[in-house]
């Protein structure tokens, strides 16, 4: 994916992370996920700002649980950020997640398609 591909939302909101983050590192005492891939939310963002991609791992590891947000003295949305790197790369691999490891989910949702409604976020039309 390029640069261009993510919303301007996402990498304005990746550059207040990088431009904000005084390093005080106490999302990462409160983040299993942010110890996995950097050593503070600068590594991880600063990486994907230079590049212009990022492995679709990290947003995907990301709980969305926004215990970073809340203890953050900055007050950084990575979640949001998470969620919408989440996005674009779901739009540019045709809908779907480049993970293997969420196969499974497509095919279930796929073949459950009608039978099942527990997943999906669409009402049946009456």
């Amino acid at each position: 994916m390029k640069k261009s591909d993510y919303s301007e939302e996402t990498l304005d909101i990746s550059k207040e992370i990088v431009n904000s983050c005084n390093s005080c590192k106490k999302c990462m005492r409160e983040c299993v996920m942010m110890n996995e891939f950097g050593e503070c939310p600068q590594d991880i963002f600063q990486g994907f700002l230079r590049d212009g991609e990022i492995d679709p791992i990290i947003p995907y590891s990301c709980t969305l649980c926004n215990r970073c947000t809340m203890i953050c003295p900055m007050n950084l949305e990575m979640p949001k950020a998470f969620m919408g790197m989440r996005e674009s790369i779901i739009r540019s691999n045709g809908g779907k997640s480049p993970l293997k490891s969420h196969r499974a989910v497509y095919v279930h949702q796929l073949l459950g398609l009608g039978l099942m409604n527990i997943f999906t976020t669409r009402r049946k039309s009456k």
